[in-house]
Formats: C-alpha cells, structure tokens, sequence
C-alpha cells in the first residue's frame, strides 16, 4: 500500500496534463516503481481504455445499438405487421431501404411485397431506385417482377437524393391505390439518414456533400398527406465496419509501439464486450424504431468479430514489427479485406495491412500504383509481390498481408 501511495503522489503531475481514467493511468506508468506494480498499471491502463472505447462505440450505435440488443421481429412476423397496417388504414403507403447488395434483406423484402399484393389491398405503383445500366437502359435496386405479374405499373427513382418530384410522379402513377418505393436505407426517412451521415461523416467525406438536409422519401410521402410505414433494412456489418474504421483510426494516430499495442488490446476488449449484447438472429429481424413507430428497421445476422482489427493486432505483434518501429512513432495504421473466390464458389479472404511511422502523402508508390508524394507521383513498388502478396518494411510503412484463416 505504501508504494501504490506513492506512485499516486508521484504520479499526480503526469496526471493534471491529460484528462480522464486513461490520463490518470498514465501518470502511474510514468512512476519508477516495482516491475509487479507495472504490471498491475498497465492491466489498469488498458481495461481503463477499453472503457472509453465500449463508450465510444456505444455513441456511435446510437438507437441503432439499442434496436440490435433485441431479436425482433422475422420476415413473416413483419410481413403480417404491414398488412395488417394498411388493411387498417393505419398506413397508406409501404417505403422500403435496404443495404445495397445484401440477399437476406431482397428475400425478406420479396416475402413482405409477396404478401401484400395476395393481401387483396390495392396496390397502385411501385418506384425503385435505380443503381445501375444494362443494355443502355437503368436497372432499379429490386427487380419489379412481382409487380409486373400483378399488373402494377413500375418506375425509377430519377434522384433519391431530391426525391419529391419521383414520388409525386409515383403517386400520381398510383391513382387510389398506394404506392410502394424502395430505396437504399438512407434516403428513407430523416432518422435513418441522420443516422448513417452521423456515422459516415468522418469515415467517407463525399457523403458530406449529399446527406445534411437532404429531403427524404418519408418527407416526400407526408408532404402529400400519406401515412407511409417504413421498412428500412440497415446491415449490421456496415454499420460496424464504419464503426471499427474511425475507432481504429483513432486508437493508432501518432502512438508510441507501448500506446499502439495497448490501444489495439482495449478496443477489441471493447468491441467484443459491445457486440455480446447484440441479439443473435438467423434472419432478418425487424424492431420497431425507438420514438418512432411507423418505422422498422432491419438487421441481418452477420459475423461481428473485428477482423481488420485481430488483423492488425496479428501483424503489430511481430517482432519484426519492434525493430521497424524502434523507439518511433505510429503515424496512423490501416486494415483492408480483401476477398476471392474461385469458380467453384471458394472464397479466400485476406487482411492488408500498413502502418505508417510518417505522413502517407510522403510515402513512395506501392504495388497497386504510383500515389502522391510531396516530389510527385514515383512509380517503385513498395512491397515485394512475388509471392502473391504483400510483405517487408520499406521506409515509412510496415506491410503485411493476414490470411483470415490465420486469425484465432
């Protein structure tokens, strides 16, 4: 007890110049005392940090967080919801989001279109967006067949961006009945949209040019006096992949190897303590929007382990990863999936990644081509690729390539 007051007392000038618990704990390290008590510092240190983080995370989830605690409802339980909704005359319009390529969020989206076309509610016209051209013409997000075989008039969104003249347009289409949209999840109502800016807005600046203020399909439907139940499908791993990026880019900026390590240690801590309150789903489950009742959301089951995170871990624990770094400093760190598969349907994924000990616009090229440095664009490769991938320390960069199977 005598040596932990006096590190305390030693320690509380350390302490005044930082702020928090992880601020506190660092002023103990800074303290000369037995390599036990150290120990014991650094495991105080670390589960101090992993606070911080499980807060931060928390933050960033939102309602979102909240809503994925609970199992929610399945496609055919949500299915019944809707129609029950609009045989009611509580609803008067269906606005469908998805996440853009996932197949569990088109069947469940199928199962529910299903239904209420057989529900007998008239259903008057349904809009797309449109994602991409084949042919010379656009192709909507979901394939209007099930429309088209009961005789329902289709279209395509012209912007989601501004999508009051599309729905006007589809309302029109729609004459009595209701009118059904689909969209990406995002342009669906100002919740979700707020949602994915709050998220997205450090992690992708483009966003930024479309999200704040943008007018939302929901808007667009209460504009016209109709009362839209809203199906927004939002995939967990999305959401946790924009997550694990700004954590990591935070966890690693300007670090000593001691702080880079233990940093990467506390927030998988963190991650993994967060993602054990998520329920566990073998569909898609629907749950009704917190303050918001016409809204369900919903979330695919998905893999929540922090793959680019154990990636970087893996690699950082290299001893080769000391000798690089010496008594310098972590720039900032990156860690990138990438997938395969082969024609028999195989697929191999591997983790790339590089961590920087100086600016990245200063760093030569690397395999995938020359970038920008501060002399101009330079063509050398950065890494040795003879063997199908990266590997060695060039310079400024420590790059490795982490096979996904490697992973514990």
């Amino acid at each position: 007890m005598a040596a932990l007051a006096a590190a305390l007392l030693a320690a509380a000038p350390v302490c005044a110049q930082n702020s928090g618990d992880s601020g506190f704990i660092q002023g103990l390290s800074a303290v000369s005392v037995s390599p036990g008590f150290v120990l014991a510092a650094k495991k105080i240190r670390v589960n101090a940090l992993a606070g911080e983080y499980a807060r931060d995370i928390a933050a960033l989830l939102g309602w979102y967080g909240q809503a994925d605690a609970r199992p929610g409802l399945d496609p055919a339980a949500m299915s019944a919801v809707v129609v029950k909704g609009l045989k009611s005359g509580a609803y008067d319009g269906v606005i469908f989001g998805e996440s853009h390529g996932n197949a569990r969020e088109q069947a469940a989206a199928r199962l529910i279109i299903g239904n209420i076309l057989a529900s007998g509610v008239k259903v008057g016209a349904f809009m797309s967006e449109a994602t991409q051209v084949q042919g010379g013409k656009p192709v909507g997000l979901f394939a209007p067949d099930q429309f088209a075989k009961a005789g329902v008039p289709t279209g395509l969104f012209v912007n989601q961006f501004n999508p009051e003249p599309d729905v006007a347009r589809g309302l029109k289409m729609a004459g009595s009945g209701l009118l059904i949209t689909y969209t990406g999840s995002a342009h669906t109502s100002r919740k979700m949209r707020d949602f994915v800016y709050k998220t997205l807005k450090e992690s992708d600046l483009h966003w930024e040019k479309y999200f704040p203020g943008r007018p939302t399909v929901e808007e667009s439907f209460l504009r016209h006096g109709k009362r839209p139940i809203i199906v927004a499908m939002l995939e967990e791993s999305t959401v946790l992949d924009w997550i694990e990026y700004l954590e990591l880019r935070d966890a690693t900026k300007d670090k000593s190897l001691e702080q880079f390590r233990e940093n990467l240690i506390a927030l998988d801590r963190a991650w993994k303590r967060q993602a054990g309150r998520f329920a566990r789903r073998q569909t898609v489950g629907f749950i009704q929007a917190p303050g918001q009742p016409n809204l369900y959301l919903g979330i695919a089951p998905t893999d929540r382990r922090p793959l680019e995170l154990e990636a970087l871990e893996k690699a950082a624990s290299e001893s080769a990863f000391d000798r690089w770094l010496g008594a310098g400093k972590v720039a900032s760190a990156e860690s990138e999936a990438q997938s395969s598969c082969s024609a028999l349907g195989a697929c191999n994924t591997q983790y790339q990644v590089y961590v920087y000990s100086g600016p990245e616009e200063s760093l030569p090229a690397c395999a995938y081509g020359p970038v920008k440095a501060k002399g101009g664009s330079v063509t050398k490769p950065c890494f040795d690729s003879s063997s199908g991938g990266f590997s060695g320390q060039y310079g400024d960069v420590f790059a490795r390539v982490v096979p996904q199977s490697s992973l514990p």
